[in-house]
C-alpha cells in the first residue's frame, strides 16, 4: 500500500532533518517535504536534491495547518490513499510502518488515524511515567493525538475540509481529530510503536515549578512568544468549538492563571504579553459567528457515509 510521508520544515537544522529522512525513506513510498519559508530554504533545497527528495517551498511561513493541506493535496493529486505527517525534529522508528501495517487498522473503512506513543529524551522520570503508554494493550482508541507520526486516511482529510488554516499553529491537530471523530472515524494508537519526538525546549526547574503550584508530571515546553499566543488563543478556540471533549470551567480563569508558567520560561515578559492576546482573542471568539467553522460542522453532521 503506497503512502506519502509529509515532513513541514521551518528552519530546520539539517542535520536532525537527515536523521529523519535516512529513518522515513526507508520505510514509505515517497516522501514529500513542504517548506514553510525557512530562512535556511537555500539548503533545505540542496538536501532536497542530494537526497531525491520532492520539495514544495512556500514563499512565507503560512502556518502548519496551510503546510499540511498543500502537502495532503499533492498526496492526492498523485493518488495516494495515506499520508503519514512528521514535524521536522521526529525520528521514526525503525517498525513503525510495519507495525502500522501489522494491526490491520488500515483495512477498517471507518479508521481515519493510526499513530504510535512519543518520548522525548528530555523528560524526567515522573514525566516519563505519565505521559507514556504504560498499558498492555496493543493498540488503543484515542479521542486526541499529536499530528507527528499519524497515519492519515487521504479521504478522511477531504471529508472534514483537511485542516483549519485559520488556526495556523498549535491546536491545530486537536481540531482535526476532533472533526474525525465526530464524523464517525476512529483514531487508533499502536502502543508498541515509539517515536523519538521533541515537544519544544522541555525546562526544568524544580524549585520554581514547585513555587509555582506547578505539577510534577507537567511538561515546561519553552517556545517562542509568537507561539504562545496560538497556543492559548487556540486552546480556548477549541474549548468553545468542541465542548463535548471535555470542556473546562472557568476556562479564561484557567488560561490566566497557566501564564504563571511564563516565569520558568526565558525572556518572559514579551510571553507574558503574548499569551494575555491569545487569550483575549480566544475570549473574542464565538463559533457561532465563525461561518467556516459553522459549514464544516453541517457538513459532517450532514455526512451519513464513511471513507
Amino acid at each position: 500500500m503506497d503512502i506519502c510521508a509529509v515532513i513541514v520544515t521551518y528552519n530546520p537544522s539539517i542535520e536532525m532533518l537527515t536523521k529523519n529522512i535516512q529513518a522515513t525513506k526507508a520505510q514509505v513510498s515517497n516522501c514529500l517535504l513542504v517548506d514553510n519559508g525557512s530562512s535556511n530554504n537555500t539548503d533545505i533545497v540542496n538536501f532536497a536534491d542530494s537526497n531525491n527528495v520532492k520539495l514544495i517551498s512556500l514563499k512565507k511561513n503560512k502556518g502548519i495547518a496551510a503546510a499540511q493541506n498543500v502537502g495532503f493535496n499533492w498526496a492526492k493529486n498523485n493518488v495516494f490513499d495515506w499520508v503519514l505527517t512528521l514535524d521536522q525534529d521526529s525520528i521514526l522508528p525503525k517498525n513503525m510502518m510495519e507495525e502500522y501495517m501489522a494491526s490491520g487498522k488500515m483495512l477498517e473503512t471507518n479508521t481515519g488515524i493510526i499513530t504510535g506513543t512519543y518520548f522525548d529524551r528530555k523528560w524526567t522520570q515522573a514525566q516519563k511515567r505519565h505521559l507514556s503508554y504504560q498499558g498492555n494493550d496493543s493498540f488503543s482508541e484515542k479521542k486526541m493525538v499529536i499530528s507527528s507520526g499519524n497515519l492519515v486516511k487521504v479521504s478522511a482529510w477531504e471529508k472534514v475540509s483537511g485542516f483549519d488554516e485559520s488556526l495556523f499553529i498549535d491546536m491545530v491537530d486537536y481540531d482535526f481529530d476532533a472533526k474525525l471523530v465526530l464524523a464517525g472515524y476512529k483514531i487508533w494508537q499502536i502502543n508498541r510503536v515509539k517515536m523519538e519526538h521533541a515537544v519544544g525546549e522541555v525546562i526544568h526547574k524544580p524549585v520554581l515549578e514547585h513555587l509555582l503550584l506547578l505539577p510534577e508530571t507537567g511538561l515546561l515546553a519553552d517556545h517562542p512568544s509568537f507561539r504562545q499566543y496560538y497556543i492559548y488563543r487556540n486552546t480556548i478556540i477549541f474549548q468553545k468549538r468542541y465542548p463535548m471533549f471535555g470542556g473546562k470551567k472557568f476556562l479564561i480563569i484557567r488560561s490566566i492563571l497557566a501564564t504563571r508558567r511564563m516565569i520558568v520560561y526565558r525572556n518572559s515578559f514579551p510571553k507574558f504579553i503574548a499569551a494575555w492576546k491569545g487569550i483575549r482573542d480566544g475570549n473574542r471568539y464565538n463559533p457561532n459567528n465563525d461561518v467556516f467553522f459553522k459549514n464544516i460542522m453541517k457538513q459532517i453532521h450532514e455526512s451519513s457515509k464513511i471513507g
